[in-house]
C-alpha cells in the first residue's frame, strides 16, 4: 500500500508533464498556422483593388468613390491589426510589408482614384477651361482715338477667326482608313466630344468637323471610328485607364511589379523548416499569381489603343488630358 501511495503522485506528475507537452505542441502548430495567415490579408488589398478592365458596373458607381475611400481605411486597419498580432513571429514581416504596400498604395488606391476621376463633377470640371474674355474693345478704341488725335497712321482691320474644321477636300480622305488611322481619328473625336457625357454644349464648328469627316467615309470606316471612340469613352468611365495611362501610372506599375518580385525573392530565401508544406505552397501560389496579374496588366496596357495614340503623339500625359491631372 505504501508503494502504491508513493507511485500515485509520480503518475500525476507524468500526466501533467505530458499535458504540458501536448499544449505546447498545439500552441506551436497554431503559431505556424497564424504565421501563414498573416501573409494572406495583404493579398486581399491587391484583389480588392480589382482588375484594370473594370472599376464600375454603372456610371452611378463612380459617385461612390468616397465610400470606397473609407473602405480602404477600414481594410488597412484590419490588416494592420492582424499584422500587429503576429509581430512576435518576425519571419514574414518583410514580405508582408512589401505586399501590403503593393495592395494599399497601388492597387486599391488606383481603383479609388479611377472612381474619383470618373465621377460626374470631377469629370465635368476637368473639361472646363478658363473663360476667354476676348479682346479689350475699350482699350482698343482708346488707343485708336489717341493715334488719330496725334495724327498718326491708324487702321482697324477685322481678322476672321481661324476655322477649326479640317480641310477635307483631299482625295486621299476617300481612301480606306488603316487600323492606326481609325484609332487616331477616334481619339480625336473622343477628345472633342467627351463633354457630351456631362451635358456640355458645343458650337456648330464641332458639328461641322464631325459631319465633314463622316460624309466622306465609307460605312465600314465610319462605324469603326465610332466603335473605337465609344471604347475610349467606356474605358475612361468604367476602367482604370485614366490612372494607368499616365507617367505616374507607369511608374507605379513598375514599382508594384518590383515590390511583388522582391517579396517573392525574400520569401524564397527564408528558412521555412518550421512552416507547414501546405502553407508554403499556398504562399507561393499567391505570390506567383500576383506577379502573373501584373505581367498580364502590363501586356494589356502595352497593346491598348491608348498606347497607340501615345506613340503617335509622343506625349503620354496628353492622352488623358486634364483627366489624369
Amino acid at each position: 500500500m505504501g508503494s502504491s501511495d508513493n507511485d500515485h503522485p509520480q503518475s500525476l506528475a507524468v500526466d501533467h508533464s505530458n499535458l504540458l507537452r501536448t499544449i505546447e505542441k498545439e500552441n506551436v502548430n497554431a503559431l505556424h498556422l497564424h504565421t501563414h495567415v498573416v501573409g494572406i490579408p495583404p493579398f486581399l488589398l491587391i484583389h480588392l483593388g480589382g482588375p484594370d478592365t473594370i472599376t464600375a458596373l454603372a456610371i452611378e458607381d463612380n459617385e461612390l468613390w468616397l465610400r470606397h475611400f473609407l473602405g480602404l481605411g477600414f481594410q488597412c486597419w484590419a490588416i494592420a491589426y492582424s499584422f500587429f498580432l503576429s509581430f512576435s513571429n518576425r519571419n514574414l514581416w518583410l514580405p508582408t510589408v512589401l505586399i501590403f504596400i503593393v495592395g494599399l498604395i497601388i492597387k486599391y488606391t488606383e481603383q479609388t482614384r479611377a472612381l474619383y476621376l470618373a465621377s460626374s463633377r470631377r469629370f465635368r470640371n476637368s473639361l472646363l477651361r478658363d473663360p476667354d474674355p476676348g479682346p479689350n474693345y475699350a482699350k482698343l478704341m482708346d488707343e485708336y482715338t489717341y493715334k488719330l488725335e496725334a495724327k498718326l497712321s491708324a487702321k482697324i482691320e477685322m481678322i476672321p477667326e481661324p476655322s477649326r474644321i479640317n480641310d477635307t477636300s483631299n482625295e486621299a480622305d476617300w481612301d480606306k482608313l488603316s487600323d492606326l488611322k481609325v484609332v487616331q481619328r477616334a481619339y480625336g473625336f473622343f477628345e472633342t466630344f467627351k463633354g457630351l457625357i456631362v451635358d456640355l454644349i458645343f458650337s456648330f464648328r464641332e458639328r461641322n468637323l464631325s459631319r465633314e469627316f463622316f460624309l466622306k467615309r465609307s460605312a465600314r470606316d465610319a462605324f469603326l471610328v465610332v466603335e473605337v471612340e465609344l471604347n475610349f469613352i467606356y474605358e475612361i468611365l468604367y476602367t482604370k485607364m485614366a490612372v494607368v495611362q499616365a507617367n505616374l501610372g507607369y511608374l507605379l506599375r513598375f514599382f508594384s511589379f518590383s515590390l511583388t518580385l522582391a517579396a517573392s525573392v525574400v520569401f524564397y530565401m527564408l528558412e521555412k523548416s518550421k512552416f507547414e508544406t501546405i502553407d508554403i505552397v499556398i504562399t507561393y501560389i499567391l505570390l506567383l499569381g500576383a506577379i502573373a496579374l501584373d505581367a498580364i496588366a502590363f501586356v494589356t496596357v502595352l497593346f491598348s489603343d491608348w498606347t497607340s495614340v501615345a506613340q503617335k503623339t509622343n506625349n503620354l500625359q496628353a492622352i488623358c488630358g486634364a483627366q489624369c491631372a
